[in-house]
């Protein structure tokens, strides 16, 4: 699960995103990389992984997500990526910021969810070539930002965009 943007998910029941294991006879096991994903404004948790069928196999990982402003801070003591500790997942390079602002988006009030030079989710994540792709949201090549944007290039030298706005998820 990798580049998605959501925005203002809802009420204080509804997480950014949610992942449920609802097997099959004979599915082997859930186990899923949560990569380069912004979460911004949700009614609960940014991100949460639930094991209500005891059928989650180790190995889910959450990396390089940037998740901002879920509801559920001050209620839930894991309201950023929220998974249950006995499932073996791991969570590595993710910023989690409790307000929108303190991101430093290319322009908040208009939806323009890409990174600035002043935000704390630039150049800061892991490489992730191993989970097998290396682009962003814009379908750009990705260096190590976190999130599912990258800060917006300087239009080009016959001034033409470098590449065009993020999709919005509402």
């Amino acid at each position: 699960i990798y580049n998605n943007l959501v925005i203002n998910s809802g009420t204080s029941a509804q997480d950014g995103m949610i992942i449920d294991d609802r097997p099959y006879a004979g599915d082997p096991g859930l186990s899923v990389k949560v990569v380069n994903n912004t979460v911004v404004k949700t009614g609960r948790d940014g991100i949460r992984m639930m094991n209500s069928n005891n059928t989650v196999a180790p190995g889910s990982q959450f990396v390089n997500n940037l998740v901002i402003a879920p509801g559920s801070i001050g209620t839930n003591s894991k309201p950023y990526v929220n998974f249950p500790t006995t499932i073996g997942a791991s969570e590595s390079n993710n910023v989690n910021l409790s307000t929108a602002a303190a991101a430093n988006f290319a322009n908040l009030a208009a939806h323009d969810y890409h990174l600035t030079a002043t935000s704390p989710a630039l150049n800061a994540g892991a490489a992730i070539t191993s989970f097998g792709f290396n682009f962003d949201l814009d379908k750009v090549a990705r260096r190590r930002d976190r999130g599912a944007g990258r800060r917006r290039e300087a239009r080009g030298p016959r001034g033409r965009a470098q590449h065009p706005g993020p999709a919005r998820v509402r």
